[in-house]
């Protein structure tokens, strides 16, 4: 076993979190690894946990130590686990332990066949759901039914649950049950039946859309199976020359986009958008555009003539999404051969607003762009800003923008038009429409905006006495205290700071108005530390308690500074009330330093 490297307590404790160290060398002492063996330069074994059944597991050694590892417990993804742990900790103290075995490829080569079929059947009994995977490899050795195939891909994602109502834990099952599939349809690409292969993918990927939002949960690793069954056919289609088997192949991937188009767009589609766009054929892009049109039903429209487009049976923010999903689709597909009036009436048709304003603006379309924009809401015209920025028309949706502005005016886009004032030097309207702002979000980010630009008019001090009188007028002492500390006026922060913030551990403000009283006032910040230490301790639990050490270690650091005989009174009082009756208290004091 010299081969491998030398392991030290040290290298395991440094391969994982100090906690599963801690664990995973209890475990090792208490003997519960079983069957430990080396296959190669992996250790293996099973390791007595919580559950009466084993978990399995291994690490692999390289020259430079622990390569990877991996254990079959909920806690076990990469291997840090308390269970591997163990198993190295045997390697390192017990290496003499580990049995020699040759790798399971090399065990099975060496068994003649009729053993091989007696082990594969036993196996099965075991687990019927491996008669999937022998079935499906079969069928690579045979004429392919078609209609057998869909069947039996149907039947391996409905596996999942007895009740075909799949279970939250169902994914890894789903996934185990139709990966011989995908599999199926690269054996049939390695023996050329480039026909057949692209019929195994076209229905794994077909099925595999249809049952994908069935299954909660963690739906990755399908996901990965699905986008590399789409793969496979984009592939196909590079080689592919007949006219129908190309059809087939663009509407399976077509479909594929358009599925995930209805749940959402959350990425299963960008494989087959990206190979519609890129390996069709111009005929065969008008075919496509004609499926899209086919989801973009025309309704009878309003009196002025434009189409309403309805989308499914989902809601309208759906439909609008998906429509505009499908809408930019076709101008890509069709970006060489529709004319600009066609191309400007799809975006119209779609809802593809910012396409259809920055195409108007490209041929200098000023007013139809400003037309095509005046009854959006508020939201939607700030995000277009960037569209009109790019073509130099910044200044046409700052004009539309002062015109609209009014008392309900969305705060982003009031942002952008004060934005627009200040750089165009017209600091009366940015100050007004700053106060505007500053009393809409009530934050000290919007103040200091005010103040940025009341500073440049040499209006501050009216300005800040406008605001700090209006608000101790209301009360507001909360977010006056949170104005004092972003003028830095930490005596007039420490004067109007609510009393009931010192002791409330849901408020920050009290610890902020601390931190800043620490150099120029370091007792009141003491106090503040005090109080919302105790408070902490008295609410009771680990998490308050270690946050109360937290606070008092600040006041020991203050005491040091100012008056180190303070500290042992203000740590034995507290010792005397609280800590000497808790002992978790008094665990986490310990724990940093403080007794």
């Amino acid at each position: 076993m010299s081969d491998l490297p030398a392991l030290s307590r040290g290298d395991v404790r440094n391969w994982t979190e100090q906690r599963f160290f801690d664990r995973g060398d209890t475990y090792f002492q208490q003997d519960r690894i079983q069957h430990p063996r080396r296959v190669g330069n992996t250790l293996k074994a099973e390791c007595r946990g919580s559950q009466p059944q084993p978990y399995h597991v291994e690490a692999t050694l390289d020259a430079e130590g622990i390569l990877d590892a991996e254990c079959s417990c909920p806690m076990g993804g990469g291997g840090y686990c308390k269970h591997v742990v163990a198993l190295l900790l045997t390697w390192v103290e017990s290496a003499e332990a580990f049995s020699t075995q040759a790798s399971l490829e090399e065990t099975l080569h060496q068994r003649p066949k009729g053993q091989l079929v007696d082990l594969l059947l036993r196996m099965v009994d075991r687990h019927p759901d491996l008669e999937r995977l022998v079935t499906a490899s079969a069928q690579a050795d045979a004429p392919l039914d078609p209609d057998r195939l869909r069947r039996d891909i149907e039947a391996a994602f409905q596996a999942a649950a007895p009740s075909h109502d799949y279970g939250a834990h169902s994914t890894t099952n789903v996934v185990d049950n139709v990966q011989p599939y995908l599999s199926l349809g690269d054996d049939l690409a390695r023996q050329g039946r480039q026909d057949d292969a692209v019929t195994a993918y076209r229905l794994f990927t077909e099925i595999g859309c249809e049952h994908y939002l069935k299954i909660p949960g963690d739906n990755e690793r399908l996901a990965d199976l699905i986008q590399t069954s789409t793969e496979r056919l984009g592939d196909a289609l590079a080689d592919m020359e007949a006219p129908d088997l190309r059809e087939e192949i663009l509407r399976t991937l077509f479909e594929a986009y358009v599925t995930d188009l209805d749940l959402g767009g959350n990425g299963l589609g960008d494989a087959a958008k990206r190979i519609l766009l890129n390996a069709s054929r111009p005929a065969e892009r008008q075919q496509i555009s004609e499926w899209v049109r086919a989801r973009l039903p025309e309704m009878d429209g309003p009196a002025d003539g434009r189409r309403v487009i309805v989308l499914g049976s989902s809601g309208p923010w759906s439909q609008d999404r998906t429509r505009k999903a499908l809408g930019g689709f076709l101008l890509d597909l069709l970006d060489d051969s529709l004319d600009e009036e066609t191309a400007l009436q799809l975006c119209r048709d779609t809802g593809r607003t910012e396409d259809l304003v920055g195409r108007l603006l490209s041929r200098g379309r000023m007013e139809e762009a400003l037309g095509a924009v005046e009854s959006l809401p508020d939201r939607t015209l700030f995000r277009l800003a960037p569209t009109f920025a790019e073509h130099d028309a910044t200044e046409a949706l700052y004009d539309l923008g002062l015109d609209r502005l009014h008392a309900g005016t969305d705060p982003q886009f009031m942002s952008w038009i004060r934005d627009q004032a200040e750089e165009r030097g017209d600091l009366e309207r940015a100050l007004s429409l700053s106060r505007r702002l500053f009393w809409d979000q009530r934050s000290p980010d919007a103040y200091e905006r005010v103040r940025a630009v009341a500073r440049r008019l040499d209006r501050w001090a009216e300005v800040q006495s406008d605001i700090h009188d209006h608000l101790r007028s209301r009360g507001a002492c909360h977010l006056l205290t949170r104005l004092h500390l972003a003028d830095r006026n930490v005596d007039a922060a420490l004067e109007t700071l609510p009393d009931a913030t010192l002791t409330d551990p849901r408020s920050s403000l009290a610890l902020d108005v601390a931190e800043a009283a620490e150099a120029p006032h370091p007792e009141a910040a003491m106090d503040i530390y005090t109080d919302r230490g105790r408070a902490l301790i008295e609410a009771r639990g680990r998490d308050n308690y270690q946050t109360a050490a937290a606070l008092y270690g600040r006041v020991k650091a203050l005491c040091d500074r100012v008056d180190p005989d303070r500290w042992p009174d203000v740590l034995g009082a507290l010792y005397d009330e609280e800590l000497h009756r808790l002992p978790a208290a008094r665990d986490e004091f310990e724990q940093a330093g403080l007794l």
